[in-house]
This record gives structure tokens, sequence and C-alpha cells, in this order.
């Protein structure tokens, strides 16, 4: 029932964003049209630095996605180590090793998700076996007061859409996998 319910509730927001009876007539009519908006994120824009954090260039990825992205959810892959797998651990600076020969995708992309929320996939959410995801953007690196690294991450906790930083001296498990442009 309740999925029926949500379902009802979205027709019923597609008919108001529409314009009611009204305008669905002047769609079908073909007086108007529906244009679907294109979400393009310019990567090379400099991201968000959290309070404690730097941001340094010498520190930035060389293998990381730049210029314009088209969003497309499609077109990233979530990316784990063997070491990673299995109840594994990887420390960070060696996961890092790893992801040089990738694509990485830079914090600029988890800003603009965190200002367009609507846009993050269903699946982004969990992991297959139900625990919370932990999306990494390894495309942007940070260092803390005391010149640890650090990654900033995406994760949805509580109804809500969140962000957070990892340390790379830290083990990193199957709950954080590394979003890749594909």
């Amino acid at each position: 029932m309740s999925k029926y319910l949500k379902t009802l509730g979205r027709i019923e927001a597609v008919w108001n964003k529409l314009g009611g009876e009204e305008g669905v007539d002047r769609l079908l009519r073909g007086e108007s049209e529906i244009v679907v908006r294109k979400h393009i994120i310019n990567l090379d824009v400099a991201p968000f630095v959290p309070q404690s954090l730097e941001l340094y260039e010498e520190d930035q990825p060389k293998h990381r996605a730049r210029g314009q992205f088209e969003w497309n959810p499609e077109r990233v892959r979530m990316y784990l180590s063997e070491n990673q797998k299995d109840s594994k651990r990887i420390e960070g600076h060696k996961l890092r090793k790893e992801l040089e020969k990738e694509l990485v995708l830079p914090a600029t992309l988890l800003d603009y998700l965190m200002e367009n929320q609507h846009l993050i996939p269903e699946d982004w959410k969990t992991m297959e076996n139900g625990d919370i995801r932990f999306t990494y953007f390894w495309g942007t690196i940070y260092r803390g007061r005391h010149g640890n690294l650090c990654v900033r991450c995406l994760y949805f906790y509580d109804g809500q859409w969140y962000s957070n930083s990892y340390w790379l001296v830290r083990g990193w498990n199957g709950h954080y996998p590394a979003a890749l442009a594909s």
C-alpha cells in the first residue's frame, strides 16, 4: 500500500508541475514541451575545504577526472580493491597507490551532489548487504593540521545525506568504495 501511495504522490507532483489539467492539455496539444535538464559539473572548480583541513595542489592525483562532466549515475562506478573485499582491510595509502591506475572522481562532484541530493542514486545509500555505503571521492586529497592525509565521502544515515572525511592512515574496508569515472 505504501508503494502505491508513494506512486500517487509522485503522479500528483508531476500533475502540479505541469500546471494541472490545463497544463497537461497544452502538453498533449503540442503547445508546450518537457525539457530534461542536464547537470554539467565543472570538475576543475576548487572543492569545498572543511574546517581544519587544507587542500594542497601537490597532493592532488594526476589521474583524476577533469573538465566538464555531465551527470549520469551510469558514468560512475564503485571500486573496491581486492584487499577491501571479504571482510579485509587495506591501509589508505596503499589503496591510494592502487587507485593510481583508475580515473578517480574529485570532491567537486561530491559537493554538487550534496547541493542536488535528488540526483543521488537510491543504491548509493547501502551496500548489497544493507550496511551503510560510504562513497569516497579520491580525486581530491586533503591534509589535516598534523600533516595526515584524508579523503571526503558521501553517505546516507538516518534519512539524510552527509559528507565526512576519513584518514589514509586507517584501514579501509568493503563499506568504502571509491567513485570512479566509467
